[in-house]
């Protein structure tokens, strides 16, 4: 059974025109879960009709965003960075952020722990443990 939920408020990116909205799916089958995002072109274009709105699954194929280490990667957050690029962060239970990049918001790279600038906080893993 494929279950899922969502956490987060929608992100405009700086085109004034693509939706995201982050989307945990929960396989119960398979033991784990996997962060999306709903990405719409259409859904605040004026006038539009609700029945016209489109959404696809990012990232695109066969696998969500995971985590480095462990089944759960769930309850993300996104934003977009001054170069247009997009950055994740979600939940996982290893002890750790998990994080995930992408330079359209359509491929992502994903698996990598979120740390803190060494500059900023020294060497320091992000640490929000899920339970």
């Amino acid at each position: 059974m494929l279950e899922g939920w969502s956490i987060g408020k929608p992100l405009i990116a700086d085109d004034n025109k693509t939706v995201f909205m982050q989307f945990s799916k929960v396989s119960s089958a398979a033991g784990r879960s996997e962060g999306f995002f709903l990405r719409s072109e259409n859904a605040v274009s004026p006038g539009i009709q609700p029945e016209a709105i489109t959404f696809e699954f990012v990232p695109r194929g066969n696998h969500g965003l995971r985590a480095a280490s462990g089944p759960t990667a769930e309850e993300g957050n996104l934003v977009q960075l001054s170069d247009g690029s997009f950055y994740a962060v979600f939940r996982t239970e290893s002890g750790f952020l998990g994080r995930a990049t992408s330079k359209d918001g359509i491929d992502w790279q994903d698996r990598l722990h979120a740390h803190y600038d060494t500059a900023d906080y020294g060497p320091s893993m992000c640490k929000h443990r899920r339970v």
